[in-house]
């Protein structure tokens, strides 16, 4: 208990909710540049079935990961946006 309220001291969340967080972030890598079925990421990335992956990402990106991947063309266009701004902040 003492090192979960330390972590969630200096993070500001939960370590479980810290740890959806990241394996969402690397998902969407997935789903964006990779041809990994959502079944395929799920399980790469430990959840313990796809339906609770697909509750966690909705959760916290807002869309299924189905939708996310079939939006690809879109979101994939934001992200180079984004990482071209990037480069230019420095």
């Amino acid at each position: 208990k003492y090192v979960g309220r330390l972590f969630y001291k200096e993070v500001g969340m939960h370590f479980k909710d810290f740890m959806h967080l990241k394996k969402i972030e690397k998902a969407k890598y997935f789903l964006l540049f990779s041809n990994k079925s959502i079944n395929q990421i799920a399980e790469e990335l430990s959840f313990s079935t796809q339906s609770h992956f697909s509750t966690v990402f909705k959760k916290i990106v807002g869309i299924t990961p189905y939708k996310y991947q079939r939006n690809r063309v879109y979101y994939s266009y934001w992200v180079v946006i984004i990482v071209v701004i990037a480069q230019f902040k420095d």
